[in-house]
């Protein structure tokens, strides 16, 4: 890997044609407010920020500020889409006079520079937009640091003074572009638009295609306007006026039949010639800026994944990382098409970009494939968590994205880290042309051999897929070490290898729900993953039940091997405990809180019980409605109602003892109470499961 950091025109940056998007991009657009005080920084020559291009096969794929990139674009080519900006900025009105806006515009553009924006901030890290996620820390390895120092060209530097002279002179054409589109209505569009309107004179405008109704576009017209006046100024050394103007028009479009059309065009413009001249001369000033002003590019040669996820770090400190997957969408490799995929996996590409909210491409490629493999597993919400409703949800999702790409390298590299994911690449026997057709049906026809299983039909009741209730590596290394004990066992539809694979399915949930109790999850799960997967035959086997035992122990008292344990830890021990009872609720996938039975704040003020609140004793499974009417209400206050029996069902505390277990005081009494059920559950009710 090498790069380069270099300065580069506005203009080639936006008219570069190499320059290509990643399949995955971040949305699009900026606050309105965001693009216009981007736009005072460039007409004020000040710095416009940095962008990340990496260059691979004669392509520079953009893999920081398509934001950027797409608000410098629409400043510098539509009028109309800065022209709103400004007025939502500014908060002038159409109907308001030409001055009137012009002290308006100098008010906010003073008090701006003067006082700074707590939105200039923003706009350093295209990112503004995106939902925010922590990087994951199993995702950093020190020692790739290595790679990224080597080869750095010395970096150019190119001075740019600050002339204020220049510098109001830049704000003055923006105000000029302001005022030139000034006022802007939805019927009649602008008064620039209608100064240019000949097309009551010519047949055809280039800039009033009849595709769009003969309306006069903006970006066309400012093409226009830039082509005639650069023709001119370059066939009459720059010394034009009103008889050259209306010539260009005459050779260049055909006028109507009417006799006397020619005649009033030439009228128009000698009524319209001062704000034509004003026009040309403010798109010239802007073309100007946009061609003197220079953006910093950070240009990388074949860079891997982790490489640019550092430089980026290092570029935007305080952005949201980039993330492997990400990254991966600007590479060769996971840009080649696919052949023969199914209606269903269309449709779910189809849908992705449809959250991305940019046009669904004309092929579909290896990424495509394996952004989608979790939307395509049919698990009903038992390990992944369920897809939100396209109504109300319109995000892409970077987690269920991530996990398509880990969940693959973890069948085929046995791993989840970003080096496992690249190493995809090398994986020659991966068919990607049915995409991945067979390996998804495998997948779901383990799901379903488990969904099968009462056990898991109570865990899936409880509506917490084993990514939410255990984390996203437990839940992967869960359905990983299932489909490979499946394949190695025959692949199994049915009899006693089936109910050995359910029962393996029983061991592994057992044996992830202790470990990430006792916090074995803990730090790196990308390497405990590798290990379990490697040892999958291992992960099988039943954890003893004196270590149950000891956990349960001590949990009910709110600690663990001599350290307070939090509840967040206990979930799973609740969650397990209620299916080995084979607890059921009348709605499947109805959302359940953990929350406490004395309530939390009966221990205010009692230091010493305080280690006890958060106690296995002291906590249940609930419905969310439930919990929600109860609050912290103590369980005398329910008894007798129909709440109170809800109570009782989760609990497994009769509505008689209510009054006994509402007091602080009677914590100690709590914990033996239940501290016995638990151990029931966890010796006579677990074996009896993991034996079945």
């Amino acid at each position: 890997m090498s790069y380069v950091i270099e300065p580069m025109a506005i203009n080639s940056f936006l008219d570069d044609k190499t320059i290509k998007y990643p399949r995955f991009q971040r949305k699009r657009a900026w606050k309105p407010s965001q693009n216009f005080e981007l736009c005072v920084s460039i007409f004020q020559e000040y710095p416009c920020g940095v962008v990340i291009l990496n260059n691979e096969q004669k392509v520079s794929w953009l893999l920081d500020g398509r934001q950027r990139r797409s608000a410098l674009s629409q400043m510098r080519d539509n009028p109309i889409t800065f022209y709103e900006w400004a007025k939502s900025y500014i908060k002038f009105d159409r109907k308001d006079e030409a001055p009137d806006v012009a002290r308006a515009y100098w008010d906010i553009i003073d008090k701006y520079l003067e006082q700074g924006s707590s939105e200039e901030k923003n706009i350093d890290n295209d990112d503004d937009d995106r939902t925010s996620e922590e990087a994951s820390k199993e995702d950093y390895d020190e020692n790739d640091d290595e790679e990224v120092r080597d080869n750095v060209a010395e970096e150019p530097k190119e001075e740019k003074s600050f002339v204020p002279e220049r510098q109001r002179k830049g704000l003055k054409t923006l105000l000029d572009l302001i005022l030139m589109v000034h006022p802007l209505s939805k019927k009649h569009g602008s008064s620039w638009q209608h100064v240019f309107d000949f097309t009551k004179f010519f047949s055809k405008l280039q800039y009033a295609p009849a595709k769009l109704g003969n309306q006069v576009e903006p970006v066309r017209l400012r093409k226009f306007l830039l082509d005639l006046s650069n023709t001119l100024d370059h066939d009459y050394d720059g010394k034009w006026g009103q008889k050259e103007f209306v010539d260009y028009y005459m050779e260049a479009f055909d006028v109507l039949p009417d006799k006397k059309a020619a005649q009033n065009f030439e009228r128009a413009v000698e009524g319209s010639w001062d704000k034509i001249t004003q026009s040309i001369e403010t798109i010239k000033n802007v073309e100007k800026i946009f061609s003197d002003m220079r953006i910093g590019v950070v240009r990388l040669t074949n860079v891997l994944p982790l490489d640019a996820q550092n430089i980026f770090s290092r570029v935007n400190k305080g952005g949201t990382p980039l993330k492997a997957e990400e990254l991966l969408s600007a590479k060769p490799y996971w840009n080649k098409p696919v052949q023969n995929i199914d209606q269903k996996t269309e449709e779910r590409i189809q849908d992705l970009y449809r959250k991305m909210q940019i046009p669904v491409p004309d092929d579909f490629v290896r990424w495509d494939i394996a952004a989608t493999l979790v939307e395509r597993i049919n698990d009903g919400g038992l390990i992944f968590a369920p897809q939100p409703d396209k109504d109300k949800d319109n995000e892409i999702q970077l987690d269920r994205i991530a996990m398509g790409f880990k969940l693959l390298s973890a069948i085929h590299v046995k791993g989840i880290s970003n080096k496992s994911v690249i190493e995809l690449e090398s994986c020659d026997h991966i068919n990607w042309d049915d995409g991945l057709h067979d390996l998804v049906e495998e997948l779901n026809l383990v799901v379903e051999i488990i969904r099968e299983d009462d056990f898991f039909g109570y865990i899936h009741s409880y509506g917490m897929p084993l990514c939410k209730l255990l984390g996203n590596a437990p839940a992967m290394e869960f359905l990983t070490i299932l489909w490979i004990n499946w394949k190695v066992s025959g692949c199994p539809r049915s009899g006693k290898k089936m109910r050995a694979i359910q029962r393996d399915a029983r061991l592994l949930f057992d044996r992830l729900t202790f470990e990430y109790s006792v916090r074995l999850w803990r730090g790196s799960s990308d390497s405990k993953l590798a290990r379990d997967v490697t040892d999958w035959n291992g992960r099988l086997e039943q954890i003893p039940e004196s270590s149950w035992l000891q956990l349960i122990s001590e949990s009910c008292e709110g600690m663990y091997n001599g350290q307070s344990i939090k509840y967040s830890n206990l979930k799973p021990i609740l969650v397990y405990a209620m299916a080995l009872e084979a607890k059921g609720y009348p709605e499947r996938n109805c959302p359940f809180d953990v929350d406490h039975i004395i309530p939390q704040s009966a221990f205010n003020g009692n230091s010493s019980l305080i280690i006890k609140k958060d106690g296995l004793a002291n906590l249940c499974v609930i419905p969310r409605v439930e919990n929600e009417k109860k609050g912290e209400k103590p369980l005398s206050a329910l008894k007798g109602k129909w709440l109170g029996e809800k109570l009782s069902f989760f609990t497994g505390i009769s509505q008689d003892e209510f009054d006994e277990f509402s007091s602080v005081m009677s914590i100690d009494r709590l914990i033996e109470k239940r501290k016995k059920t638990f151990i029931t559950i966890f010796t006579d009710l677990r074996k009896k499961s993991l034996l079945a």
